[in-house]
């Protein structure tokens, strides 16, 4: 995650990371003093850092050492730069630069975004007014990435990031360009919240993809429960999505949820991509309009919290991921490229 949280307990995909690959980098970035590492994935940590002579702090994603002799995994983080590069939304958190140290790996720069994760907003159930206005936000986002051609194809809570002001989009590192492709297509994401087409690898990358993780992300809001998150694995994970019909799962306990909203789920989550809404901005004004029509009796106090309840749950591993193409982005990414 490229944020802070404003927590004082760590969120849980920083405290599952605290191993030898979270660790402080042996070499600092060029201009950068790094003072703490904010998380770490399977691929790359997030450090705060703070750049010199401006004094700005800021976000700096680097490989681990493990995947930095990897052609693909560097071309990802390229990738990375080249998709956020492209949207300038205040809801998307900004990519400043992509740069390499003394060593010659690439890194990039973002915003340092503070504020919580919407993992954690769930957990701590803050109204209906608040959650309407954290979707809608994202809604605008993915609106705004797809009016440029960028498709995030990993849109979950982890990847949201909620202050007092707004919600924001963060981590393009698996997004796609709207663009034809000139290799395999990246498969990679969070299987419960992928489209059944992103699951089965298809080449075609549609907008589509993300207004499905957000049906499954606002039934989520709505039940307190994932659709599909029951399933053993990538395959019966598969059948379950292109055999769904209707969404009947109850809503949250004192939560009243409108039949015109159980419709707009549904819409979304339809296995047929030519059968779901096309557009973010047409999602976000039915969705508008169908929340007052929510009535919420629910206490504002901690829940049970769907992170304990998803860790007595199967877990289905992510599926291979594979290589983007890439546009240029300066004279960093053609001298990266040709050192591949």
């Amino acid at each position: 995650s490229e944020s802070e949280s404003e927590s004082e307990s760590e969120p849980e995909s920083q405290t599952q990371q605290q191993q030898p690959s979270a660790t402080m980098p042996a070499v600092q970035p060029p201009h950068y003093r790094v003072h703490e590492v904010l998380g770490a994935g399977a691929m790359g940590r997030v450090l705060r850092a703070t750049h010199h002579p401006s004094g700005q702090e800021v976000a700096i994603k680097m490989l681990l050492p493990v995947w930095r002799k990897h052609p693909e995994k560097r071309q990802l983080l390229v990738d990375e730069a080249t998709a956020a590069a492209r949207v300038n939304d205040p809801r998307i958190v900004q990519t400043y630069d992509l740069g390499q140290d003394e060593q010659g790996e690439p890194f990039l720069v973002m915003e340092l975004a503070k504020g919580k994760s919407f993992e954690e907003i769930l957990d701590v159930w803050p109204g209906w007014s608040r959650m309407s206005s954290i979707l809608l936000d994202v809604l605008e986002a993915l609106a705004a990435a797809h009016a440029c051609g960028v498709v995030h194809r990993d849109l979950k809570p982890a990847n949201i990031l909620v202050s007092e002001e707004s919600a924001r989009i963060l981590d393009f590192g698996i997004a796609a360009l709207r663009e034809p492709s000139k290799g395999s297509v990246l498969i990679a994401g969070t299987p419960s919240y992928m489209a059944p087409e992103q699951l089965a690898g298809a080449a075609r990358v549609s907008p589509t993809m993300d207004l499905y993780a957000f049906g499954v992300l606002l039934a989520e809001v709505l039940s307190d429960e994932v659709p599909f998150d029951n399933a053993p694995s990538l395959g019966a994970l598969y059948s379950e999505k292109t055999g769904f019909v209707c969404w009947d799962a109850p809503a949250r306990e004192g939560l009243t949820v409108p039949r015109g909203m159980r419709l707009l789920v549904e819409s979304l989550l339809h296995p047929e991509p030519r059968m779901r809404p096309r557009f973010a901005v047409h999602v976000a004004n039915e969705f508008g309009a169908l929340s007052c029509y929510v009535v919420d009796r629910i206490p504002h106090r901690r829940g049970p919290g769907l992170r304990e309840i998803r860790s007595r749950r199967p877990q289905i591993r992510d599926p291979p991921v594979g290589k983007l193409p890439a546009l240029p982005l300066g004279e960093i990414v053609d001298h990266l490229r040709n050192a591949e």
